[in-house]
């Protein structure tokens, strides 16, 4: 099967977007610091948070998510 020519580019130009800045984020830390960086007391708070936040946006989306799913696939509406 052959694949399309222009997705396949945009892929890739999506993927390079996202990836080389992190690939030179990454060249450049400082790999010996890491663990020290990671433990001090700014760092755990800040981890603490992002994994708060993440957790509560996952209940939010599946508390909304799931039945406006369970709706739009049993009810009939006009448009669908």
């Amino acid at each position: 099967m052959k694949r399309p020519t222009v997705a396949v580019a945009g892929a890739a130009i999506a993927f390079a977007f996202l990836a080389l800045p992190l690939a030179g984020l990454m060249a450049r830390a400082p790999w010996s610091d890491v663990v020290g960086d990671l433990t001090t007391p700014e760092s755990l708070d800040t981890i603490r948070l992002s994994l708060v936040c993440s957790a509560w946006a996952t209940v939010v989306a599946a508390a909304l998510g799931l039945p406006l799913a369970w709706v739009l696939a049993r009810v009939p509406f006009p448009g669908r």
